[in-house]
Order: C-alpha cells, then sequence, then structure tokens
C-alpha cells in the first residue's frame, strides 16, 4: 500500500488524489448575481446536504492560485443568494462550458446557451433546462485554511489575511424553496423522487464523470 504525509505534497497532488477517491460526487451548478446584476454560473463537486431542519446544504469553492476569490464566492458575499441547479445528460455540455474561467463581466448562461428562469424567492436566477433547482439564501462562507474564517465577516470588517490558494471556502445554505419535473416522481407519491427517472452525472476524478444507469442501481 501506498502511502503519503499530506504536508509533503503540493496542494495541486492532494487535490488530484482527493477528487479521485472521493468519488462519485454530486454536482451543484450553482447560480448567482453580482451587485451590478451580472449572472453567473458554475459546476461545484465538494457538493453535499448538511440537514433537513432547517433543509440545508453546503459546497465548497476553491480559492484561485493567487489568492483571490472566485466570481461564485464574490457573488455570494453581495448578494446572500444563489440557487443550485441539478445536472443530468441533458445539460452535461452546458455544464462543462461554464466550468472555464470568464471574466467577471461574462454571464456564463449566454456562453452556455442556457435559458434563465426567475426565482420565486431570491435575485439569483435558475436554469431552466435543469431537471431540478433549490433557491437557497447564504448563512456564512467559511474560509477553511489552517483555521475557520468567516467571510462574511471579512467582507462587513474587511480582509486583514491572505486567503490560501487551493484553501476550501465553504458555502452553507438555507433551501427556501425546491423545484423539480414532475416526471422524477415515484409513482403513487407526491415528493418521493425515483432515481432512474432522475439520472443525476457525477462527478469522478481527473476529467470523467458517470452517470445512473438501470443496470448501475441496486440495493
Amino acid at each position: 500500500m501506498k502511502s503519503f504525509t499530506v504536508s509533503d505534497l503540493e496542494h495541486k497532488d492532494v487535490y488530484s488524489l482527493m477528487i479521485s477517491l472521493i468519488a462519485p460526487r454530486p454536482i451543484a451548478f450553482v447560480s448567482t448575481v453580482s451587485k451590478s446584476g451580472i449572472d453567473n454560473l458554475a459546476p461545484f463537486s465538494y457538493f453535499n446536504g448538511i440537514g433537513s431542519n432547517p433543509a440545508s446544504i453546503s459546497f465548497s469553492i476553491a480559492t484561485r492560485a493567487d489568492g483571490s476569490l472566485k466570481d461564485t464566492a464574490k457573488n455570494l458575499l453581495e448578494s446572500r443568494s444563489c440557487v443550485i441547479n441539478f445536472v443530468t445528460e441533458d445539460i452535461f455540455k452546458a455544464m462543462k462550458i461554464t466550468a472555464k474561467e470568464f471574466e467577471h463581466s461574462i454571464d456564463e448562461f449566454t456562453e452556455a446557451k442556457l435559458t434563465k428562469l426567475p426565482s420565486d424567492l431570491i435575485k439569483s436566477v435558475r436554469v431552466k433546462e435543469s431537471i431540478a433547482q433549490f433557491e437557497c439564501e447564504l448563512i456564512d462562507l467559511v474560509n477553511v485554511s489552517d483555521r475557520l474564517e468567516s467571510l462574511i465577516e471579512h467582507s462587513i470588517f474587511g480582509f486583514n489575511t491572505e486567503l490560501k490558494p487551493g484553501s476550501g471556502n465553504l458555502a452553507v445554505c438555507k433551501i427556501l424553496k425546491v423545484h423539480f419535473d414532475e416526471s422524477l416522481l415515484r409513482e403513487g407519491t407526491e415528493n418521493k423522487i425515483d432515481v432512474k427517472q432522475y439520472k443525476p452525472v457525477a462527478r469522478l476524478g481527473a476529467k470523467f464523470y458517470s452517470k445512473v444507469t438501470d443496470s448501475s442501481v441496486f440495493t
């Protein structure tokens, strides 16, 4: 068995090992809006639920190599809201387009040829082509480095420390409203999802993804 002490590796090598071994991972296709009204759309696969009372989720946004925040993190601090759009094969290629680094002024919806759908409770818009969406409000955005630091507090009082490149910025969000296509419902139920109808796409290591098929589902 091969073993590494994490402190002996470059963070990019640790990242490669983590995304290859923590797999498959669900994809949060996150839409946000800036203070100036520019919509942003980006996928994040460090994503999962936290609890159901209150209904809450988390996803992590890596700090850039130069120590700056990505647009999604900046927008969360400005608008305090986001939409988690869910990824199936129908929008997989469009999702991959939005994973590229675009200038802050670029609207990824336009680049990926996806349709904006107004949310009911928040300013961030939904992806119409997504089979399900969560409207969310930000509870906190926490930089996970040598210690935990609330970026909301930093945004209010001013940044007094530099962010470590590659460090995670954990967005903790409360789900306000759920939208999904009725075709996903298990027969005879009102709120139970049939995974064979849903068929989510998941992230693997390197550039690989996986999908749910009838033969891959078992109990």
